[in-house]
């Protein structure tokens, strides 16, 4: 199951990737398909992302986190020869987007959070979408877009 759902998201990713345009606009479609989904799906999200589970599951967990990683890598990559993106270890920085996405997303996916609060997140996720964005563009960029 875990399995599953876990590879429907890395697909959604990879789609976006996909998509028309450079590597910088790819890596941030591909990066708000990622946070709008989780936020839009919270317990799914939270179980795939951050739910304590048995070491086995979580050693999919890091398997999908490296799926992710890949897919963003060759997006820099292919960004960096385009010029859209300053040259860097994109090994390194595909890493750490995937990092900063899902770090980002623990709390507003919290189960601990109450139901308030829950509802008071799905009504304003552009905010909160648009700042992660931008925080995971800058970081890989150098420029705010």
């Amino acid at each position: 199951m875990f399995r599953l759902a876990t590879q429907r998201e890395v697909d959604k990713v990879a789609e976006a990737l996909a998509s028309g345009g450079n590597g910088a606009e790819r890596l941030e479609r591909a990066l708000r398909q990622f946070a709008e989904r989780a936020l839009k799906g919270p317990q799914m999200a939270w179980s795939l992302i951050a739910e304590p589970v048995d070491p086995k599951v979580e050693e999919e967990r890091l398997a999908y986190r490296k799926a992710y990683a890949n897919l963003f890598e060759k997006a820099i990559r292919e960004g960096i020869d385009e010029g859209c993106i300053p040259d860097q270890d994109a090994c390194q920085s595909s890493t750490c987007l995937v990092g900063a996405i899902a770090e980002s997303l623990v709390g507003p996916l919290s189960p601990t959070q109450t139901t308030q609060e829950n509802s008071a997140t799905e009504d304003n996720n552009d905010p909160l979408v648009n700042s992660i964005i931008r925080f995971c563009m800058q970081g890989l960029t150098g420029t705010r877009r």
